[in-house]
């Protein structure tokens, strides 16, 4: 669907039909003349019922698969049009500076007629804006909508619209009749008359986590029940339920009362035994059930204990056995005094659950065994973080030398043999899974002379850069500059509060102990990480530090040591084999993303993170 610009602000009722009517004869019969047509952002339409990022338009150009007033990125993130695009305090991105008239097409399969729910995730300070939603082809759709006001550039909240589809391909429209406002994402979810349905369209899948604000659409007595009117928090959804921002980075239930409940649609892949892990806070404790219906039918009694905070989170949990198939989850509270956040399923042999996190640092060091760091007097700083926090003592590099382990961090596979000098991969990284994840990266390189610096120096080298040596980031100039940057940026990115979701951080030769003694880098060190440690975001973060490899051929590229910092860790030393493909799993899982290349068949490292 190509939206007309003639089209009037508000248009509604009978005029709104016939002017949608016109704007699909356009479409259609310019279609016919036209070699050019938006192509779906990813390799094939996205499928609803589902979540649709805004900033995931077609593919296909200005006029094709959108409609822009102004050129180029005014926000500079994600994507290379001139859609204006920028990232979002919820940690994607969000389509902003619009203005009147623009308009943008989503290449979709509806796959199955019937009635569903439109949720638009919008932001507005001053609200009175408004856009019409359309959906094409079988269907025939073309919907005013109006956006309240939130407070803020970023402050979200829920718009919904029930439509009804038809099956089949089409195209999704989002046209904006005023400016004002920011858009993040589209939802459609079925509705159902007789009982709630899943928040995001699908049921959840278990194992995995079910975020508690995430309860299912439906509302009060049929997805939830809540004792007061309105949302005290007054965050991420409309609807008597409590939701506030949490401590650690994304939202909590608060406010509990007894005897209020929230729903969840949730699919268990297979019978078997779980642990079902809560993370809750509590001044002063409380009680809760959770329970699974059938064909699970668990109804099980949890104590929540005193953790001295409303925002100081501790994770309680329970064995149980899970019938296979769709679901529901239900949490109920029997006493009030606490806040809720999440619900882990993992299988009861796994040891802990991953959490999700909000932020991963990894700073990557160079040619050192396990044996000339751990426990030595020159690393005091290194020994001190292993005193409190993780080790993992059977660590080892993929292979030798220095670049194959960097790609095998980054892209799940070693891809070169050497440290060759200029030498590409055409390969998806874990940049690209971010992104598509709406998540933000930034790699810091010490002493690197210009942003996508690929020209050695005398403290900086390129073989210790893996993001310059995948074609699609260097090909893309602006994307290479705007996320490989020099690391004199770090400090004031830091402070700052904005550190993007995934941190890189590659010292210069010296203090990475490459060139220099192993004094040097713990020095470094002990300058930089007492810094990530007390930025706001770290609550809900981790730290990675290791070496790129050892000096010796053990696991292939040598036993080296990593370091796992986190208030959401353990201070545990494991003797678990792992190597840089588990790392890059682990740091994927806690993001939410999916894992590539080797990492996918990774063990994610869970010892070292609270259950």
């Amino acid at each position: 669907m190509l939206p007309a610009t003639s089209l009037r602000r508000g248009s509604k009722g009978r005029s709104s039909v016939a002017l949608f009517c016109i704007v699909m004869a356009v479409a259609v019969l310019g279609d016919r003349g036209r070699a050019a047509s938006s192509t779906p952002f990813y390799d094939a339409p996205q499928s609803l019922p589902g979540t649709i990022l805004a900033a995931d338009f077609d593919n296909g150009g200005a006029g094709v698969a959108y409609g822009d007033s102004t050129s180029g990125n005014s926000g500079g993130g994600y994507r290379q049009t001139d859609v204006d695009l920028e990232p979002s305090a919820d940690g994607r991105f969000d389509v902003g500076w619009i203005d009147a008239g623009e308009w943008l097409n989503y290449t979709v399969v509806v796959t199955s007629a019937r009635s569903y729910t439109v949720s638009l995730r919008v932001a507005s300070p001053a609200g009175g804006g408004a856009l019409h939603l359309g959906f094409n082809g079988p269907s025939g759709v073309w919907t005013p909508v109006m956006i309240p006001a939130t407070g803020g550039w970023q402050a979200w909240t829920t718009v919904t619209v029930p439509v009804t589809l038809g099956g089949g391909q089409q195209q999704m429209t989002l046209l904006f009749d005023t400016p004002g406002f920011n858009v993040e994402s589209i939802r459609v979810s079925e509705t159902t008359a007789s009982g709630p349905a899943p928040f995001r369209g699908t049921p959840v899948s278990l194992p995995g986590t079910v975020q508690a604000v995430d309860f299912d659409e439906g509302g009060s007595h049929v997805s939830y029940s809540d004792s007061t009117p309105g949302n005290s928090g007054g965050e991420y959804r409309q609807t008597d339920v409590d939701i506030e921002r949490s401590a650690p980075g994304g939202y909590n239930i608060g406010w509990v009362a007894p005897g209020e409940w929230l729903n969840y649609t949730v699919n268990v892949a297979a019978a078997g035994s779980y642990v079902l892990a809560l993370s809750v806070a509590s001044p002063s404790g409380g009680a809760m059930h959770v329970g699974l219906n059938g064909p699970s039918n668990v109804w099980q009694a949890l104590s929540v204990p005193a953790t001295d905070g409303w925002q100081n989170w501790t994770t309680i949990s329970t064995t149980v056995t899970l019938g296979a198939g769709t679901q529901q989850l239900t949490v109920y509270a029997d006493t009030d005094g606490f806040n809720f956040a999440s619900v882990s399923v993992v299988g009861s042999g796994v040891m802990t659950a991953l959490p999700r996190l909000s932020h991963v640092y990894v700073i990557v060091l160079e040619n050192k065994e396990s044996s000339s760091i751990v426990g030595r007097p020159d690393a005091a700083y290194v020994n001190a973080l292993v005193s409190q926090y993780g080790l993992a003592t059977a660590y080892t590099g993929i292979t030798h030398p220095s670049l194959p382990n960097y790609m095998a961090l980054t892209g799940g596979d070693t891809f070169f043999t050497d440290n060759c000098i200029g030498c590409r991969v055409d390969a998806p990284n874990i940049a690209d899974t971010l992104e598509q994840g709406g998540l933000t990266w930034r790699a810091y390189m010490e002493d690197m002379p210009e942003a996508c610096g690929q020209t050695d120096t005398a403290l900086y080298t390129a073989r210790h850069n893996p993001f310059v040596h995948y074609t699609n980031i260097v090909a893309n100039a602006s994307r290479c500059i705007a996320h490989v940057v020099p690391f004199n940026s770090f400090q004031s990115d830091l402070s700052s509060g904005r550190t993007a979701n995934f941190v890189w951080i590659t010292p210069n030769l010296c203090n990475d102990m490459h060139d220099c003694d192993i004094a040097t880098g713990d020095r470094w060190l002990a300058s930089i990480v007492p810094q990530i440690i007390s930025a706001p975001d770290f609550a809900n973060s981790v730290l990675f530090i290791t070496f790129d490899e050892g000096t010796s051929t053990i696991g292939g590229g040598g036993l080296t040591p990593l370091i796992v910092v986190s208030p959401r860790g353990l201070h545990a030393a494991s003797s678990q084999p792992a190597n840089h493909y588990d790392l890059l799993r682990t740091m994927a899982d806690v993001l939410g993303v999916t894992p590539i290349g080797k990492a996918l068949q990774g063990r994610p490292l869970s010892e070292f993170f609270v259950n």
